[in-house]
């Protein structure tokens, strides 16, 4: 008998997301009537993601489906930093540097196009969130290199 995963869901800029926390749980999500184009890679990255957030407060990943042509989709994976109870934002992390010490740090970027790429408005929604309030260094407090709202 297999044992059903209800995924916790929630809707972000209009797309409906499904947090994640075992990559063996995509073939539990609801799926699109259209054929899971999901690849191996895809699947790779969701398994380093949850490691991530395994080791770090605040951090989940979750899903969402994109279509791929006209019967296809695939989940996309997307890193999100929810800060003390707020509300949740996507995130890329890189690398930045401390322009005072000169530390390299690793960041939680919200403003990136490409967390928003398969919304209309996606360059206005990066934008909008270069108004969060970014940290400083984890080692000084200096101004980093990058827009960020966490880093270590």
């Amino acid at each position: 008998m297999k044992n059903h995963f209800l995924p916790q869901s929630f809707v972000d800029c209009g797309e409906t997301f499904y947090i994640i926390d075992d990559a063996a749980h995509l073939a539990d999500l609801p799926q699109p009537e259209r054929k899971n184009r999901t690849g191996r890679l895809l699947k790779e990255l969701l398994v380093r993601q949850i490691a991530f957030c395994e080791k770090r407060e605040g951090f989940f990943c979750a899903v969402t489906s994109v279509s791929v042509g006209e019967d296809g989709f695939y989940w996309c994976p997307i890193l999100f930093y929810r800060p003390d109870g707020e509300k949740a934002v996507r995130v890329s992390m890189e690398n930045a540097r401390c322009t005072a010490c000169g530390r390299q740090v690793l960041a939680a970027n919200p403003t990136l196009p490409h967390l928003y790429e398969f919304l209309p408005n996606m360059y206005d929604l990066a934008e909008e969130k270069e108004r969060l309030p970014a940290v400083g260094c984890p080692c000084c407090g200096g101004k980093l290199s990058r827009h960020a709202i966490w880093a270590e």
